[in-house]
């Protein structure tokens, strides 16, 4: 079974990102209950701030920035990492669901 720090990596994320701990904990909490992933905003989010002491505010922007800078620097490496070969960045959600769904299928 694929491991999500793996899956972050292989996509470039790394430690270093304040966003990198909030896309793990955000994808086992995905895992357990994949509907979570429809209402980032409102539960997500805001779950995710009270685990870290952040704001979901802050949460958004730290995954956001993990997600874009990966992408600035490596698409492909992205786009291999979850699976797929789309031409867009991925969104937090989409991301999160991909990510998801490549442990789901190992």
């Amino acid at each position: 079974m694929l491991d999500v720090e793996l899956i972050l990596h292989a996509a470039g994320i790394t430690s270093n990102y304040k966003g990198y701990w909030l896309l793990d904990s955000a994808v086992e909490m995905g895992l357990a209950d994949p509907d979570i992933v429809n209402n980032m905003v409102d539960i997500l989010y805001t779950a995710l701030g009270k685990k870290f002491g952040i704001s979901p505010v802050s949460v958004e922007r730290n995954i956001h920035t993990a997600i874009t800078r990966a992408w600035q620097v490596a698409p492909q490496r992205v786009n291999k990492a979850l699976g797929r070969s789309a031409v867009w960045r991925p969104t937090a959600s989409e991301f999160i669901s991909l990510v998801a769904k490549q442990i789901n299928n190992s």
